[in-house]
Parts: structure tokens; C-alpha cells; sequence
């Protein structure tokens, strides 16, 4: 609660306006009201919208790099991990696997990966628009 409430306190500053207005505007006055969504439903969607709103570059980032995942169709045994914050170059890899088997077939799967264009757009550097 404590982290809502320090979102909320820093986008009214940043973008002065009432903290109350804040709360009341659509979507989060419409979430607020909506009884038939369970109260940690309510604060999942909240927490959601005011952490896009507070971090704008960080969940665009976030946005381009799970669309770009989705498109290199990982199998359940491999796990791309992208440089904290998105700051920085240096991505993880982890697999898992239980025979050889499973190895030499996840390194058939890295090797289509690593010819990929969505390998190469994923590890490009982000460039933030501003408006």
C-alpha cells in the first residue's frame, strides 16, 4: 500500500494535479466503484495502471520486450531474462533440461533462436520516444 501511495503522491506532483482528482478519474474511479470485481482484483488493476503511469519508459520497455519473447516461441525449458530495469546490455539464459537428449534438442531450439530477427529486435537498444 505503501509503494500505491507513493506512485499516486509522485505522478500528482509530476503532473499537478489533485491527489483526490487523481483517484477519481477514469479508469481507477471506475475500478473504484465497480462491485463486482473483488477487492484485490481492484488493487491488482490500480497497481497495474499507476505503475505505467509513474514508470511510462520502463513498461513500454517491458511492453516491446514480452511481445518480442512471445514471437521467438521459447519452449517451456528455456528462460530469457532481460538486464534489470531494462538498463544495461546483459540478457540470462537459463535451461532446463534432464538428459542429453533434452540438451542437444534445446540447443537445436537455440540455434533457430539465434537465427531469429526477433533475437536481434529484442536485443537492439530501446529508443524512447519522447513527446
Amino acid at each position: 500500500q505503501r509503494e500505491l501511495l507513493e506512485w499516486v503522491l509522485e505522478i500528482a506532483l509530476r503532473e499537478d494535479i489533485c491527489i483526490a482528482d487523481m483517484l477519481n478519474q477514469d479508469p481507477i474511479g471506475v475500478w473504484r466503484r465497480d462491485d463486482t470485481k473483488d477487492r484485490a482484483q481492484t488493487i491488482q488493476l490500480i497497481r497495474d495502471f499507476l505503475r505505467t503511469r509513474r514508470y511510462p519508459e520502463i513498461s513500454a520497455s517491458e511492453k516491446r520486450y514480452n511481445e518480442l519473447l512471445k514471437n521467438l516461441r521459447l519452449s517451456k525449458s528455456l528462460h530469457l531474462t532481460p538486464p534489470p530495469y531494462f538498463e544495461g546490455k546483459t540478457f540470462q539464459l537459463r535451461l532446463d533440461f534432464q538428459s542429453k537428449q533434452d540438451l542437444q534438442e534445446l540447443n537445436l531450439e537455440l540455434q533457430a533462436i539465434i537465427k531469429s530477427p526477433f533475437l536481434l529486435e529484442l536485443l537492439s537498444p530501446i529508443v524512447l520516444q519522447k513527446s
